[in-house]
């Protein structure tokens, strides 16, 4: 049982017996509904929650498996992305402070075209902030945990970011403006363009990330910032050695629904880029 003072964020105890139950949980669910259902989805397994927007009978299944598994760890509320886009109400346990955050398939549409870009994400949250994180990448066999103060791993080998180069024209980054709105377009587009090396994103944050604290690209953009997509990766990050900023300058949380996120090595040059192409 994870043992939290509920009044200090700083005083969360997670045991390493914890860390070890919550990837088993991870990996046993995927197993159970994502494996099984890669390449072999029957047409009545995709629906559509927005347009653009799929969802298949293996994100509900897996989200369901989490919620079970990981309330044995720690019987505090579930906000999965499934629960919340079935009752919007759910995302209220994100703002009291206390839960656990699980994206149950990150790359739906991947994995709905067949494609191996997906993860399973799951983090947890003490007052608003992220404590500990996990991104299973099934595919690439690599299994990513965070803990808060405490540092990163892929598959149980430290992961340290080296310092980054604060020049931009060095950059190779993952600039992802889908959900931009057409107004606020023009200084996303003046940012892109003083990047060196606009790559593009694998339709997965949760790879992202990882490609991120590895070293295959600098820095990761995201305007739509919803917390499970968010939470795992960006306390994976910061603990590898990253920032990870709104493009104000201050810390991300996975409470704070803002719109924008900007994660590297050189998080406050890069905010500070983002924050001048906003004046023009």
């Amino acid at each position: 049982m994870v043992d939290v003072d509920r009044c200090h964020t700083e005083h969360v105890q997670l045991s390493d017996d914890d860390v070890a139950r919550v990837a088993d949980a991870i990996r046993t669910a995927e197993a159970a509904t994502i494996a099984p259902r890669f390449g072999a989805l029957a047409a009545g397994d995709i629906a559509e929650k927005t347009p653009g927007d799929v969802v298949t009978i293996a994100d509900h299944e897996c989200e369901a498996l989490l919620v079970d598994a990981l309330r044995t760890i720690d019987d505090v509320p579930v906000v999965g992305e499934e629960g919340v886009a079935a009752d919007h109400a759910v995302l209220g346990h994100l703002r009291s402070g206390d839960c656990w955050l699980v994206d149950p398939l990150d790359g739906t549409k991947n994995f709905a075209k067949g494609w191996t870009g997906y993860a399973v994400m799951v983090a947890r949250v003490v007052e608003g902030r992220s404590v500990a994180s996990w991104i299973w990448i099934p595919h690439r066999d690599q299994m990513a945990i965070a803990r808060a103060d405490a540092g990163a791993v892929i598959n149980d080998a430290p992961i340290r970011m080296a310092p980054g180069d604060p020049d931009p024209a060095t950059w190779s980054a993952v600039i992802r403006t889908r959900y931009v709105p057409e107004a606020d377009r023009p200084p996303v587009e003046r940012f892109r363009d003083g990047v060196g090396t606009p790559v593009g994103g694998v339709g997965c944050a949760g790879i992202e990330y990882v490609d991120l604290v590895t070293g295959a690209v600098d820095l990761l953009f995201y305007w739509r910032t919803h917390p499970w997509d968010h939470a795992p990766g960006s306390l994976l990050a910061v603990e590898a050695g990253a920032g990870a900023l709104r493009p104000d300058g201050s810390d991300y949380r996975p409470d704070d629904d803002r719109r924008g996120l900007l994660v590297s090595a050189t998080a406050d040059e890069a905010a500070r880029r983002f924050r001048a192409a906003l004046a023009g």
